[in-house]
């Protein structure tokens, strides 16, 4: 009687953490992304109206307002 050995064998355990790893660090880079896109758009609104003092302008940004409540 003899014995068969599989050698180079791709376990579904390996193959499941490495798709798991991707998703996840796929993941975390749209949030990054995504974060960094929102502090872009409130800084580039918010920014010179707030260096200047003209507060009052804060109003008329309509969709951020409506995003926000």
């Amino acid at each position: 009687m003899s014995t068969a050995v599989l050698t180079g064998k791709l376990e579904l355990n390996s193959v499941a953490d490495s798709a798991l790893k991707a998703a996840t660090g796929f993941w975390f880079v749209v949030a990054v992304i995504g974060q960094w896109a929102l502090l872009y758009y409130i800084v580039a609104f918010y920014g010179p109206s707030t260096f200047t003092g003209n507060f009052r302008a804060w109003t008329k940004n309509t969709p951020l307002a409506g995003i926000l409540k």
